[in-house]
């Protein structure tokens, strides 16, 4: 990893994460004890303690998927998430490389789903630090041996499986697009095995060049400009 790549990196997680995800992780903490979801899904179902926890967690999940989806076939949400593609050598900070414009709105969807599923605070935030860690993980640059590595993909999403999803091909970087579990993309036909794929695999976006995609500032401005 060269040093412009991780402090390009770095200048995104500081304007995504320590800047606006805190706030805004914040404000939807503190809205699920404020509000009564008396209509929730968890409410209806009349759920609590650790069948709530499970429940409310894979939902989480599946709805987190297919938010996912949504930004890579939405041309105004894809020109955000973009920059989260772009770059070309994978790493523990390519998981929290994010617009901040992505990070706002991805607030305000799940802040959405914790009023439709009625995920308690401690829940939600089990699920956030499930989220990241797998986001850490399987951007990651970890060898797992093959043999194991085979049988995790059928359940949780390696840093094989997930290097599919950043392959420069468009039909590969529209698989594979669980960030926890890989249930969703087997179910709705959307998963690719690494090793069908590995010998050509290439990572990053076709039509960015190197510097653009290791530049804070056009990063930034990248998804504002006009066409």
């Amino acid at each position: 990893m060269s040093l412009i790549h991780g402090l390009t990196n770095l200048g995104l997680i500081f304007f995504g994460s320590f800047f606006i995800r805190i706030v805004t992780l914040a404000i939807t903490y503190y809205s699920i004890d404020v509000y009564s979801f008396k209509y929730s899904l968890m409410s209806i179902l009349k759920l609590s303690g650790p069948s709530a926890t499970v429940l409310s967690i894979i939902f989480f999940d599946f709805f987190i998927w297919l938010q996912h989806v949504a930004s890579h076939h939405i041309p105004i949400l894809w020109r955000l998430h973009k920059v989260h593609h772009c770059d070309t050598f994978l790493d523990t900070s390519s998981g929290l490389r994010f617009h901040p414009i992505e990070i706002i709105l991805s607030m305000f969807y799940k802040l959405l789903l914790i009023m439709l599923i009625g995920i308690s605070s401690s829940d939600f935030l089990m699920f956030e630090v499930i989220l990241t860690g797998f986001a850490l993980f399987n951007h990651s640059n970890i060898k797992i041996n093959n043999t194991i590595d085979t049988y995790l993909s059928y359940f949780i999403v390696t840093p094989n499986v997930h290097q599919v999803h950043h392959s420069n091909k468009v039909d590969e970087t529209n698989s594979n697009f669980g960030f926890n579990i890989v249930i969703w993309d087997r179910v709705f036909g959307t998963y690719k095995e690494y090793k069908r794929v590995k010998e050509n695999l290439e990572i990053g976006l076709k039509g960015v060049s190197p510097e653009d995609a290791n530049s804070l500032i056009f990063l930034l401005l990248w998804p504002l400009r006009r066409k």
